[in-house]
């Protein structure tokens, strides 16, 4: 008796020997208040920390290509991104409402139950299969090895059908998960869009990460709404400096002066709103008069000067020389 009398496709036997069985996956269909809350708080930490490169052009945005253009610095960070941050980066899209992204992902749950218990049923086929093929033909007589034969080929055409169900159903769950995908990029990027040119909410860092907890499975309005019940905080130090730099040079009557008058603001008292961003200007004193200084030799416009001398004055600080170091040093502003 050959092996070749067993008609098993080579897809169906690489997939039982050399593959684990998928974990369940999918899309949550409701964002309860605990994850909405923690994705809240990330993205909150997100926008803050790339306010300068990202969140300071979100009232400019009108287009959806405008919108593709600003988010663009946070491509490099998509991979271990939250699923809003994936879906408003990802290349396609395709016409879809929250309703429709529902249902296709109850789909997708249905098509992936169905393709575990194929999965199952292939394992189970195979596994009879085994039992029959590991007989020694040499120690059957002829009329048990005919039984042998036509138990095989029962069993073997028994794992044709199930390995079919099962690629076919891998298939139809890749196909909508691509179709999901899609959908999500076009509902995510509308639902931002929309945001940010409403009215209707000032664009800092907690609104924009209000908005953004809830997408792409709830728009942006309704992840607002539950978001809100949330008490505020004092923000991060990245937006504190950025607020801080924006009151300097909106105080600023001639570009040329404005290290003078940055100075001048940082030496004055003020109060304890900024006070762990107003520490942190007066502790790098010189890295502050150097990005300023960098910033206005560019030529930048007056309306991206906070943005540029906040994204000049965190890369300083994050790569000093030895020099800079010993500048930095003796260049504080002591209160």
């Amino acid at each position: 008796m050959e092996d070749d009398n067993v008609n098993v496709p080579k897809k169906i036997i690489d997939v039982l020997t050399n593959r684990e069985r998928k974990r369940p996956r999918g899309y949550p269909q409701q964002l309860d208040d605990d994850r909405l809350w923690n994705t809240r708080q990330h993205f909150r930490w997100l926008v803050e920390t790339t306010w300068d490169e990202v969140g300071s052009f979100l009232s400019k945005v009108r287009t959806r290509s405008r919108l593709e253009e600003v988010l663009k610095p946070w491509e490099r960070r998509v991979e271990q991104e939250e699923h809003a941050v994936r879906a408003l980066l990802w290349k396609g899209e395709s016409p879809a409402d929250s309703r429709l992204l529902y249902r296709q992902r109850k789909q997708s749950g249905q098509i992936h139950a169905r393709y575990l218990e194929a999965y199952e049923a292939m394992e189970k086929c195979w596994e009879s299969l085994e039992r029959f093929r590991v007989i020694p033909a040499t120690e059957l007589t002829p009329a048990e090895q005919d039984v042998i034969c036509d138990a095989i080929y029962q069993r073997a055409r028994a794992l044709a059908r199930a390995g079919t169900e099962y690629i076919a159903l891998a298939q139809q769950e890749k196909d909508l998960d691509a179709l999901i995908r899609d959908g999500e990029a076009y509902f995510a990027r509308n639902e931002f869009l929309r945001f940010c040119k409403s009215k209707r909410y000032t664009l800092n860092p907690l609104n924009i990460a209000n908005a953004l907890a809830g997408l792409p499975f709830i728009g942006c309005r309704q992840s607002v709404k539950r978001c809100k019940k949330w008490p505020d905080d004092a923000g991060g130090l990245s937006y504190g400096i950025f607020q801080i730099l924006e009151r300097i040079i909106s105080t600023n009557a001639r570009r040329a002066d404005l290290v003078r008058d940055a100075e001048r603001w940082l030496r004055a008292l003020r109060p304890n709103g900024k006070g762990f961003a107003i520490a942190d200007l007066r502790e790098h004193w010189y890295y502050l008069r150097r990005s300023i200084s960098t910033v206005l030799e560019q030529g930048t416009t007056r309306a991206q000067l906070a943005a540029a001398i906040s994204r000049e004055y965190w890369k300083r600080k994050s790569s000093p020389s030895a020099i800079d170091r010993a500048f930095a040093d003796e260049g504080k502003i002591v209160i």
